[in-house]
């Protein structure tokens, strides 16, 4: 991008204002600079009004994680199988030939080697290298394999790495939240304010964590810069913002079948809602919106399914 093009972007201001009735953001803004991106927020709780500004450095959002790609399994068989073919160059020289065959999404291999124990060696090296690549896939996608409570099997995002990977960066919403707040040492007045900042966003539906094999998540740094997240994409960008705040606070993802939320390390207060992991209480923080929920209340919904124990819990 050139100069000329980057003065025009520093004047472009980008405004939404959606319907009050459906949302609690009142305004956003978005201006990029040569520097720096510039947001501006200002939403409704249903209590009081707030505003805040703050500017993310352009070096260092790029530096973000982005949202993942969908999960395709046929990409990683074909890397895979690349993988191997490789392999199986270096050893045709001593003797041993590997054989590969497609039967629709899973890859087989036939060994024919010298004697038995050279076949077990290649085979064994074969199923180590299967593994590293896709150990190597999901890390590059921040995949994880999920299983529900229900015994599903699936793909989740690995939260606890777009946490860490994201919560530096956010220091500039931190101090702008800090900034508003009648008593800066009040931790729960900040978790009150970001809690309701983040689900004043819009919001886009979460599809089934079984079948859309993680498709539709958005990053930390995509949702604020698209000003549009699902509940595992807000319950991130929230967590992020608690551990940029205080490390110290202990967060863990409360997974739904089609809906998350989060758990936090508080005392919980009379009437807040807790779920424990390990013995120990945690309450629940619902970021995902446009409904307002304080510290400690979920909907309906979700306490049932945490009283009928239809839930993890993915500690952050």
């Amino acid at each position: 991008m050139n100069r000329t093009t980057l003065v025009c972007l520093s004047f472009l201001w980008l405004v939404f204002a959606p319907n009050e009735a459906l949302s609690k953001q009142l305004s956003f803004q978005k201006k990029q600079t040569e520097e720096a991106t510039i947001f501006k927020y200002r939403w409704f709780d249903g209590e009081r009004h707030f505003a805040i500004n703050f500017a993310l450095n352009n070096f260092s959002l790029q530096q973000l994680p982005d949202s993942p790609i969908r999960y395709n399994n046929q990409l990683l068989q074909q890397e895979i199988v690349a993988a191997i073919r490789r392999y199986a160059v270096e050893v045709s020289a001593d003797g041993v030939q590997v054989v590969i065959s497609r039967l629709g999404l899973t890859t087989e291999y036939q060994v024919r080697a010298p004697n038995d124990k050279v076949a077990k060696a290649t085979l064994a090296h074969i199923e180590n290298l299967q593994e590293k690549v896709k150990r190597e896939y999901y890390k590059e996608n921040y995949f994880l394999n999920y299983t529900s409570p229900q015994g599903e099997t699936g793909i989740q995002h690995d939260f606890e790495r777009y946490v860490e990977d994201s919560k530096n960066a956010l220091m500039p919403i931190v101090d702008a939240i800090k900034a508003i707040q009648q008593n800066t040492k009040d931790y729960r007045e900040f978790i009150s304010i970001a809690l309701s900042w983040v689900q004043s966003i819009p919001y886009n539906d979460l599809r089934s964590r079984i079948s859309s094999n993680g498709s539709g998540f958005a990053s930390p740094k995509d949702l604020i810069l698209q000003n549009r997240g699902d509940c595992d994409s807000k319950s991130t960008l929230f967590a992020a913002l608690l551990q940029a705040y205080n490390e110290q606070i202990k967060v863990s993802m409360v997974l739904l079948p089609n809906h998350a939320l989060l758990a936090i390390g508080l005392r919980a207060l009379p009437n807040e809602k807790t779920v424990k992991h390990e013995g120990v209480p945690y309450v629940l923080i619902e970021p995902t919106g446009p409904a307002y929920f304080k510290i400690g209340e979920a909907d309906e919904d979700s306490l049932l399914a945490i009283r009928n124990r239809q839930y993890s819990l993915a500690p952050l």
